[in-house]
């Protein structure tokens, strides 16, 4: 009588089992100059990622473009602090470097404005929603039914000319 193996009950997150698969194939270090990048920001803090932005990593070395002399020179004193941080976050010696190089630094878009209220729809004739009500009849599923009724009804309440997007 054949034995199957026990089964595994315990989850595994999908992040160290891919690196470890990359790291097997030699393919790890393609990994890490985007894990570095986006780390960035969580190590540095929001008010020094503001004024920063993380461009490449290469042989160990860290580029990060810095917005103004005075950013430049203060993030200097902290190079040490930071490049401890960043090595924390990603697990070892990835970085054993950060270059900070003077420049303009994109501002993060702004975020989009709060979309204004809607208008109130112009009251729907009862001809045309009792209309509606009745072709539904046809279908058998109540929650499709109902689900198509509220969405002609919505559809028909819609000025002319208007459109979804």
């Amino acid at each position: 009588m054949r034995r199957t193996p026990p089964r595994r009950s315990r989850v595994e997150p999908i992040g160290p089992l891919v690196a470890d698969t990359l790291r097997r194939l030699g393919r790890a270090q393609e990994l890490l100059e985007p894990r570095a990048i986006v780390a960035w920001a969580d190590v540095a803090g929001p008010r020094v990622a503001a004024r920063t932005r993380a461009e490449r990593l290469k042989d160990g070395v860290l580029t990060v473009r810095v917005d103004g002399a005075a950013w430049l020179n203060e993030l200097t004193y902290l190079k040490a602090d930071l490049l401890a941080r960043l090595n924390e976050h990603l697990g070892g010696g990835v970085v054993r470097d950060i270059r900070f190089l003077p420049g303009t630094v994109p501002q993060a878009p702004a975020r989009p404005a709060p979309a204004a209220p809607e208008e109130e729809p112009p009251p729907l004739d009862p001809m045309v929603a009792a209309r509606i009500r009745a072709e539904a009849e046809a279908i058998a599923d109540p929650a499709l039914r109902e689900a198509i009724v509220a969405l002609r009804l919505k559809v028909a309440r819609r000025p002319p000319g208007r459109r979804e997007r």
